[in-house]
C-alpha cells in the first residue's frame, strides 16, 4: 500500500511539474513574441540584402567577362547554390488522427510518459484523471494504451474515482425552464461537478432569442472555478449549447 501511494505521489508531482512548465513556456512565448518576430524580420532582411548583393556581384562579373559562356555558366551555378542555402523548405508534417476514445480508457500524454484515465469527452478535448489531478488535453495530444501497459497499483487507485463519477452525467438540459429555475438547477449541478473534480460540463439551453444563454453565461462568470466557456459546433447545436470548462 505504501509503495502504491508513493508511486501515485511521484506521478502526481511529475504531472504538476509538466503542467507548470507548460504554463511557463506559454507565458515566455507571449512575453517574448514581439522580440522573436523582430529578430526574425531582422534575419530575413539580412538574408535578402546578402542575396541582392550576390546577384549584383554576379551580374557585374558576367559583364566584366564579356558574357563568356563558360564563366557565365559557372557564375550562375554558384549563384543558385548560394541562394538555395537560404531557401526554407516547407515542412510537411504527418496528419495525426485523434484516437477513438471512451470513458475509462487509459491514455499517455504524447509529450511525456504520464499515464492517466479518461474521465470525460468534450468536443475535441479529453478530460484526463492523473491521480487527484484533472487536466484537459486535445485528443490528438494523447495516445491510447492497452490496460496491460498500466501498472497494477495505478489501475487500482483509479477504480474508486471512476465509480464516483459513473453516476454523474456531465450534461444538463434546461430548455423550456424559466431563467430563475434554470439558474437554480445549474447551481446545484455545477456545485456537484466542482466537488467531484469534473473537468467540463455541457449545458443545453436552446437558441430562441438568446436571452437564456446570455443569462446563464453571465451567471457562470461569477464562479472562480470556471475557466472558460464555448459554443458547440455549428452542426451539432451551435450557440444552443454551452460547454463549461472548470479549473
Amino acid at each position: 500500500v505504501l509503495d502504491t501511494k508513493l508511486n501515485l505521489q511521484r506521478q502526481e508531482r511529475k504531472a504538476a511539474i509538466l503542467l507548470r512548465e507548460n504554463e511557463e513556456l506559454k507565458k515566455y512565448l507571449e512575453e517574448n513574441k514581439k522580440e522573436l518576430i523582430r529578430e526574425a524580420k531582422k534575419e530575413a532582411k539580412t538574408i535578402i540584402q546578402d542575396a541582392n548583393r550576390l546577384v549584383e556581384n554576379t551580374i557585374s562579373e558576367i559583364k566584366s567577362s564579356n558574357a563568356d559562356k563558360e564563366v557565365t555558366r559557372n557564375l550562375r551555378e554558384n549563384l543558385n547554390k548560394e541562394l538555395q542555402k537560404n531557401t526554407v523548405k516547407p515542412e510537411i508534417l504527418p496528419v495525426k488522427e485523434a484516437p477513438d476514445l471512451q470513458v475509462g480508457d487509459w491514455v499517455k500524454l504524447n509529450d511525456s510518459d504520464t499515464i492517466g484515465q479518461v474521465m470525460e469527452l468534450a468536443r475535441d478535448n479529453v478530460i484526463i484523471s492523473i491521480g487527484d489531478l484533472r487536466t484537459v488535453a486535445k485528443r490528438k495530444k494523447v495516445q491510447k494504451i492497452a490496460k496491460k501497459e498500466v501498472p497494477k497499483e495505478i489501475r487500482r487507485s483509479y477504480n474508486s474515482a471512476l465509480n464516483d463519477t459513473a453516476g454523474f452525467s456531465p450534461e444538463i438540459d434546461v430548455r423550456g425552464k424559466r431563467g430563475e429555475e434554470s439558474l437554480y438547477e445549474i447551481e446545484k449541478y455545477l456545485d456537484r461537478a466542482i466537488m467531484m473534480g469534473v473537468g467540463s460540463l455541457k449545458i443545453i439551453h436552446g437558441k430562441g432569442d438568446g436571452i437564456l444563454r446570455k443569462l446563464i453565461r453571465e451567471y457562470l462568470k461569477k464562479y472562480a472555478e470556471v475557466s472558460h466557456m464555448e459554443d458547440e459546433h455549428a452542426d451539432r447545436g451551435g450557440d444552443g449549447i454551452t460547454y463549461v470548462y472548470l479549473k
